[in-house]
């Protein structure tokens, strides 16, 4: 590789013509990058990145590299020789071996060659003996680059930590591990928001810089109209300075940017010679401005010195590369415009003649820029013909997806080809109505010309549909085309005939015919693991190999990382979704809502609607798991699904949800509305022939029933998923059905059934690793873990499965246990108190006794230890007589002990409330569920968390569980007010320390949020009114800032009679001197 010809003037900040005015809430924001490893400022053109960021170098005294991107960069090594040139303008030495490997190596096609690249750089870069900041400026001509991209996420992934990186662009990176960095704290944001001027600073410009007075009714107006925008405002102000009224502007903004065209037009065009002008209009149609381009298209030959005068001149030309050069986007706009009224042949001629350049240079997509200008559909469509499926496999769906549809049926049928492209890009964007139109218009054309393969194409593709949409009853007919078509044609193509068998194998699995796909897939010599949609692991979940699946899925996270700009959809098959379902299967619901999450991320970064709805799926499964959300929550991502699914007209991707509803209505033992989502369902998964899925509704519903004792239906239902499942040799599914067939058993005392049942159970469970389905909530397992316990002691005083049944007892932590309730009791204390047996909520008449209700709220307060007999009556029968007392005391105890185990024995053991001798309180060792344990757990460990982006994951949780005060109907009972109190304080400090990790990464609203949260509980917190005045003070409202610490001191003085503390006042006299500090930089200019 030859040594880069480096331009100096990229690797310099751009020469700021003073006066210029320093806008003192950006400069504070701009000091804080030598405090992150990462800084993204990005805003649209015009916002004034650059400018900042050079003023920013000029005013602080900090080792600054610079380097000034453009779009020819975008080749790694002259990336990264670049970024090494910038460094060693500080460094002189500093990568000089790297340069030397560059020149002598060629241009790399692994990663692990790029990671190399990538470490050796960071070394580099540690070896350092100083903090160093890099500004990459107009990163987003390289943002497209995917060597660059994943250079970059290993620089920023492994950072030294003396460097301090700065991008600028138009357009924020989408890369997945930026909310990671943000909510670690690890990387500072500057959106348009800051870089845009506010009403007061625009005033400044106005009468500070450009000595104009407005009132401040014209100043409003102007404000609204450019909204901040610096060239625009400058643009104004400099046709005030010119004498233009300002009334003329204000009253007719609808000619507004006519006349800011104008202005440009007779101002600066005006002053130059025709020659220049004609060169500007003409080259106007150009995206990016070189002398060979210019010369070739202009039929000229001294492009190079024009451009180099017009650069000298300033005239809204930037360059962007050695010789490469471009034009404002308004300035072009305004010279394409003139070009094509007053030389409309000449802008035909130069447009035409510049789709020709491109193409013969193999530029393609900027020759069909030049076409679509022209409306030469005919051009357009020739190109698309030719190279339209390479663009396809390099993922360019969407900019398929505008041109393909801009071409009218004429052109498309006689390139009828480009009917396979709009039918592929149209299926991968979800819409298969016009995706299946496409291909048949495709098999039409092809059979007129003969053409089988394209023929087979077509039937490939319209078999594509229904795979993506789970029909396997469709898809084979069409998949048995193709194969057939294929291979009786003339060029046979042994990996395309392999990739069909590969199709054929998933529909037998979606189908549920396994053991078929099994088999083929042994005769298939060669699986492309890029393109098998997962497959293997598809194969194995639908045959219970759960571990298998998620193995493989694992690795194929780490193999395939998702990366926007190539992937091409999977839709149900994307890596996410699959292993998101099977963590639900598996009882690991948090990370199933991990996976979930990231799948809705990706489908609407893809823009696919279908990977979104799937996302939401599975985000509902894991929702109804997660104790620690309203399990209400799944409704919504469920309906969210099937709206989705609604709008893109896949009937079928509506199963899945209304399985889900099926099962959040049978685990609330509402079985009419179980059963009617269950049958929606299966309407759904039956007309396509999915036997698989059919068998899990099936299941959902047998659920449903069990949990409403319709014992006859549930028998009917569970018979019925067996029958399937054995079928689809799914052994998880038949272990699901074995378990529920169990619970009927139990509960209708069916024992000889029951025996049978358990010994098939335990054996399933330990050849299929499916221990977690009697330890752990899973999507198709119990509601409650602890309905299976009464099973498990059946089975052992039965002796039935030992010794499995005793450590699995003893994993629940149950050891030398007689009975058990078959649920958990859940408690709520916070804001309402609240009992529910399982899932059934105990209301107010079933407490029988109010006193009852009093013990049992005692006895969670003291839930620590226990209370003896005469502490309890002290406490609760204060006035009354030993007897009577102790009389009362007894039936509030039995009264207890009722509602909370309705089915307990007379005079047997009492599970939840522990008696040792006169001493009773919670029986710790009992399955129950306390809000306040949970909120307290939470919370102990958000304050305790170093790791900021746990921390406040942590807290988020415990503030979520803290609903109101602790137990507010014994507000005045003296027994729980230090309980109260105490969970309080830690509400406060929690919230608190949210609010601060909020600010951390400038969350300022939620910081308010919860500020005002700790207010209304307790008006004296300082630290509150602290955090409030800060973050209205960083959005610039100092007077709500200066109100709030107004409130501080009042209140202060009011409750307590003091001042604030010292820190409070430092606060106030920052913001006090912050217009000071805006004035004294302002009057430097």
């Amino acid at each position: 590789m030859k040594p880069l010809a480096v331009i100096s003037t990229k690797l310099k900040p751009p020469m700021i013509r003073e006066p210029k005015i320093r806008r003192a809430g950006l400069y504070r924001k701009l000091k804080q990058i030598n405090q992150y490893p990462l800084t993204i400022i990005h805003a649209g053109a015009g916002y004034g990145k650059s400018t900042a960021l050079a003023l920013f170098v000029q005013d602080v005294k900090e080792k600054v590299c610079w380097y000034d991107v453009s779009s020819q960069d975008d080749d790694f090594f002259q990336f990264y020789q670049y970024m090494i040139h910038s460094i060693q303008q500080l460094y002189p030495s500093f990568g000089q071996v790297l340069l030397e490997r560059a020149y002598a190596s060629i241009p790399f096609s692994k990663t692990d060659e790029l990671v190399e690249w990538s470490a050796l750089f960071i070394n580099e870069l540690a070896a350092l003996s100083e903090e160093v900041i890099v500004i990459i400026d107009n990163f987003h001509h390289v943002e497209k680059s995917m060597s660059i991209q994943l250079f970059m996420e290993y620089l920023i992934n492994y950072y030294p930590s003396n460097l301090h990186l700065v991008l600028s662009s138009r357009n924020k990176p989408q890369w997945n591990w930026i909310p990671r960095l943000k909510m670690n704290g690890h990387m500072l944001e500057i959106n348009q928001d800051y870089l845009a001027l506010t009403k007061e600073e625009a005033e400044l410009l106005f009468i500070d810089f450009y000595h104009l007075t407005l009132c401040d009714e014209e100043l409003t107006r102007i404000f609204q109209l450019t909204e901040g925008w610096a060239i625009a405002l400058e643009v104004v102000a400099q046709q005030l300075m010119e004498g233009t009224h300002l009334h003329e502007i204000i009253t007719n903004c609808s000619s507004y940017l006519d006349d800011f065209f104008q202005y440009i037009t007779l101002e600066v065009l005006g002053n130059h010679s025709s020659t220049v002008q004609s060169f500007l209009e003409q080259t106007s149609i150009l995206e990016e401005l070189s002398p060979e381009a210019c010369n070739y298209i202009l039929n000229i030959e001294n492009a190079q010195e024009m451009l180099q005068y017009l650069n000298l001149q300033n005239l809204f030309i930037v360059s962007t590369s050695h010789q490469q050069y471009r034009y404002h986007p308004l300035f072009q706009e305004l010279l394409e415009n003139r070009c094509k009224d007053m030389q409309s042949d000449r802008f035909f001629q130069l447009n035409k003649r510049a789709a020709r350049y491109y193409e013969n240079r193999g530029l393609f997509e900027r020759s069909l820029y030049h076409l679509e200008k022209l409306v030469d559909f005919g051009g357009m469509a020739r190109i698309l013909h030719m190279h339209g499926m390479s663009m396809l496999k390099k993922g360019k769906i969407h900019y398929l997806l505008e041109k393909v549809t801009a071409l009218p049926e004429i052109e498309k049928d006689e390139h009828y080809l480009l009917w396979l492209i709009e039918a592929e890009v149209m299926r991968l964007c979800s819409q298969y109505e016009r995706a299946e139109f496409c291909y048949n218009r495709l098999i039409f054309f092809s059979r007129q010309y003969d053409d089988k393969q394209i023929i087979s194409r077509a039937h490939e593709g319209k078999a594509r549909i229904y795979l993506d949409t789970l029909q396997p009853g469709k898809a084979e007919r069409h998949l048995q085309a193709a194969i057939q078509l294929r291979e009786n044609s003339y060029d046979v193509d042994e990996e395309e005939i392999a990739e069909l068998h590969q199709l054929l194998v998933e529909n037998l699995i979606n189908s549920g015919k396994t053991n078929q796909a099994e088999q083929w897939l042994t005769r298939i010599k060669k699986i492309n693991t890029s393109k098998n949609g997962n497959l293997l692991a598809r194969l194995y979940l639908r045959t219970g190999r759960l571990m298998m699946a998620k193995e493989i899925l694992q690795e194929r996270q780490k193999e395939y990382s998702f990366n926007q700009e190539t992937h091409i959809p999977q839709f149900h098959r994307e890596t996410e979704l699959i292993l998101s379902l099977v963590e639900t299967y598996i009882g690991n619901a948090e990370e199933s809502k991990r996976l979930a999450q990231a799948a809705i991320g990706h489908g609407i970064q893809l823009k696919s609607s279908y990977i979104e709805a799937c996302g939401w799926i599975r985000m509902g499964h894991a929702i109804q798991l997660l104790s620690v959300y309203d399990p209400a929550l799944s409704i919504q991502c469920y309906e969210t699904a099937l709206t989705i699914m609604g709008d893109i007209k896949n009937s079928r991707g509506k199963a899945e949800p209304y399985l889900g509803l099926c099962l959040y209505y049978a685990g609330r033992k509402d079985d009419k509305q179980a059963v009617e989502y269950g049958r929606l369902a299966l309407e759904e998964t039956e007309q396509v022939h999915d036997q698989w899925l059919t068998a899990y509704i099936r299941l959902s519903i047998a659920i449903a029933y069990v949990y409403t004792e319709s014992w006859t239906m549930a028998e009917q239902e569970l018979d019925e998923a067996e029958q399937l499942f054995w079928q689809c040799g799914d052994a998880y599914g038949l272990t699901l059905v074995t378990l529920w067939k169990v619970q009927l058993a139990y509960s209708v005392s069916s024992w000889h059934v029951f025996e049978q049942e358990c010994i098939k159970l335990f054996q399933k469970i330990q050849l299929g690793q499916y221990e977690y389905l009697l330890l752990k909530r899973t999507l198709y397992g119990p509601v409650d873990v602890q309905q299976f316990v009464p099973i498990l002691l059946e089975a052992q005083k039965r002796n039935i499965g030992q010794p499995f049944v005793s450590k699995t007892l003893k994993e629940l932590g149950y050891h030398d246990l007689l009975t058990h309730p078959g649920y958990t009791l859940k408690i709520s204390t916070l804001g309402q108190f609240k009992v529910l047996l399982g899932n059934q909520e105990v209301k107010d008449k079933g407490w029988q006794r109010g006193k009852a209700k009093e013990l049992f709220q005692l006895f969670l307060t003291k839930r620590n230890k226990l209370l003896q007999k005469r502490e309890i009556i002290e406490i609760l029968w204060p006035e009354q007589d030993e007897k009577t007392a102790d009389r009362d005391f007894k039936v509030a105890l039995n009264a207890l002990n009722s509602v909370l185990e309705p089915e307990r024995k007379a005079r047997s053991q009492s599970f939840f409330i522990k008696r040792v001798g006169s001493s009773y309180g919670i029986n710790d060792q009992s399955a129950y569920m306390l809000d306040t344990t949970m909120f307290e757990q939470w919370m102990l460990s958000g304050l305790e968390e170093r790791n900021q982006k746990q921390a406040k994951e942590y807290l988020k949780r415990g503030l979520t569980l803290y609903k109101g005060d602790y137990l507010p109907e014994r507000k005045f009972h003296d027994w729980c007010l230090n309980e109260r109190e105490r969970l309080l304080v830690l509400f406060l400090r929690g919230a608190e320390r949210y609010a601060q990790l909020s600010i951390v990464t400038e969350a300022y609203h939620e910081a308010i949020y919860w500020c005002e949260k700790i207010l209304e509980k307790d008006r004296t917190w300082e630290e509150a009114y602290r955090l409030l005045m800060y973050c209205y003070y960083m959005h610039n409202n100092r007077p709500q800032s200066l109100k709030w610490y107004k409130k501080c001191c009042d209140m202060l003085q009011e409750e307590i009679g003091v001042e604030p503390l010292a820190a409070t006042k430092e606060m106030y006299k920052m913001i006090m001197e912050a217009t000071d500090i805006i004035l004294s930089e302002t009057d430097s200019i």
